[in-house]
């Protein structure tokens, strides 16, 4: 029976074949097969579930054999998501084609999302076994094809990921599509440019292309720390703050200094939604302060600034700036300045 029923059977023919096959069968066959695929097959209970309308039913219907299905359905979810990330740790080679090959699995159309859908993707420290070339986009791809397929993703971190500008334009046209995803951290990747020839060119293109997808995508918090994204970087993404419903930020370590601030000052006039902004370590020094401070002047949604670390001295004409843009917002601003926390009761 277990044979008869395993996933090379299944996808040997087509789904309306295989759901006119399997809906001649009754509950109770159906309900054993699925118990036995799970020990021997369990790779084949999505695509079943899926491809047959009776179990469907059965899977949606608030029975002890639909709640014995839903759990099915959510053991196999978390077996790829298991298989995904010891991937990620241990065989980067093997992970761009399986990522390719889950972004259907983890989409259960079939099923309720908010009872069997996984919710968070995590492919931090994603591997690359060779250094990528310029023209590289091979995980922005895959990744790609996760956010056209999967309708449950909320958050995916892919964090110190490798991924470049190349990646970062794929990765946008998945966003542009994709109406789940809340929170996306790429922190820690390249996606300000690239090296070559031993020094570090930078190319705008992947921020071009994120800038556009926040437009029209659901992303809430987005975090871009440590990109090399420099004022280059910023330029252009600031576009894309006009029209985003962003509202948390992180452009920490990106180098963008003082005129990268001022670029990121003219785009925070745009924004209505956010909240929370991070530029720590930046080198904004005094001069990059003051650029920024009419752009949090001007934010007035924004209710927390971070920007440590960025050779400001206390009482100098940035940190003056920062306070004067922010004196009018309350004791629930959030202003961190130079090494130490500061609110609004704290600077007047």
């Amino acid at each position: 029976m277990g044979q008869a029923f395993s996933l090379p059977l299944l996808l040997g023919v087509t789904d309306a074949t295989a759901s006119a096959c399997l809906d001649r069968l009754e509950a109770d066959l159906l309900l054993t097969v699925v118990r036995l695929l799970i020990r021997d097959e369990p790779a084949a209970v999505g695509r079943l579930i899926c491809c047959c309308r009776t179990l469907s039913q059965l899977a949606s219907a608030d029975t002890e054999e639909g709640e014995e299905l839903r759990k099915a359905r959510r053991a196999v979810a978390r077996q790829w998501l298991f298989d995904l990330r010891l991937l990620a740790a241990q065989q980067p080679a093997a992970l761009v084609p399986l990522v390719t090959q889950i972004a259907r699995r983890l989409s259960f159309g079939a099923m309720r999302p908010e009872i069997d859908e996984p919710h968070e993707l995590d492919l931090t420290r994603w591997r690359r076994p060779h250094r990528p070339a310029q023209d590289d986009h091979e995980r922005g791809t895959a990744l790609k094809r996760v956010l056209y397929a999967n309708r449950s993703l909320t958050s995916i971190d892919l964090s110190v990921s490798y991924l470049t500008h190349m990646d970062a334009t794929e990765i946008a046209k998945g966003l542009m599509v994709n109406r789940s995803l809340t929170t996306l951290n790429a922190s820690g990747n390249f996606i300000g440019g690239y090296g070559r020839d031993g020094r570090f060119v930078r190319s705008p293109e992947g921020v071009d292309a994120l800038a556009a997808a926040l437009s029209v995508s659901t992303i809430r918090s987005l975090n871009l720390s440590e990109n090399r994204l420099g004022p280059e970087g910023i330029r252009a993404l600031v576009p894309g703050l006009a029209s985003t419903s962003l509202t948390s930020l992180d452009l920490s370590r990106n180098s963008i200094g003082a005129e990268g601030a001022a670029e990121l000052a003219a785009g925070l006039g745009a924004s209505a939604s956010l909240l929370k902004l991070d530029v720590r370590l930046n080198k904004l020094g005094s001069e990059g302060a003051e650029a920024l401070a009419p752009g949090v002047a001007a934010c007035r949604s924004l209710m927390a600034l971070d920007a440590r670390f960025n050779g400001v001295e206390e009482g100098d004409e940035g940190e003056d700036a920062l306070k004067e843009a922010a004196k009018d917002r309350g004791e629930a601003f959030e202003l961190l300045v130079l090494n130490v926390f500061r609110t609004a009761a704290d600077l007047f």
